[in-house]
């Protein structure tokens, strides 16, 4: 942070814990990858899924799940038994250096006084991951979802608990863009 002592940081649906609409895009079910897919057209869907599936931004958004251990390569291979033919698996090297990093991460320090969280609203927003078996076919992949969240980050993995909320009336994406909010942020 800004060492000015009346200095404030605004995290605008920070994933501070990871988001689940990231192992979604992994397993080739977010509908940004389609459309990503579509424009592409050079790149099919899973070649874009290599990239991406390595790529450290992403997996270093991988979120905190009780179920699941994201940053371990086991996950990935029961994962990719349900997935489907699109799924890429992140590399190993790649998961132990995000791992590294949000460990980094979980031990810095916010300071609430300092540090202000504004939360978005969404009708829906993934929130865990479920396989589900069938059978000898293997099975599928499937996101339970909440209306506690922006689209892209459910409260619980985003918003710190030490620290106070407040909430847009804006999905994820629109949360720097979002005109009604900017009163308050300057607030």
């Amino acid at each position: 942070l800004c060492e000015h002592p009346d200095a404030r940081v605004v995290l605008l649906g920070t994933p501070t814990r990871g988001s689940p609409a990231i192992t979604r895009l992994l397993c080739a079910q977010e509908p940004t990858l389609r459309s990503l897919a579509l424009l592409d057209l050079r790149h099919g869907q899973k070649q874009l899924l290599q990239t991406i599936a390595n790529f450290p931004g992403v997996l270093e958004l991988l979120p905190d799940d009780e179920n699941f251990r994201f940053f371990e390569p086991a996950t990935w291979t029961e994962i990719a038994a349900a997935a489907g033919s699109d799924f890429v698996p992140p590399q190993n090297a790649a998961l132990r250096n995000a791992l590294a990093l949000r460990k980094e991460l979980n031990e810095t320090a916010l300071d609430p006084e300092r540090v202000l969280y504004v939360a978005g609203c969404a009708d829906r927003t993934p929130i865990q991951l479920e396989i589900v078996k069938r059978g000898r076919r293997g099975g599928r992949v499937e996101f339970h979802a909440t209306s506690e969240g922006d689209g892209r980050v459910p409260w619980e993995t985003g918003i710190p608990p030490e620290f106070t909320a407040y909430y847009a009336s804006a999905i994820h994406g629109d949360l720097a863009d979002d005109p009604p909010t900017f009163p308050a942020l300057l607030d």
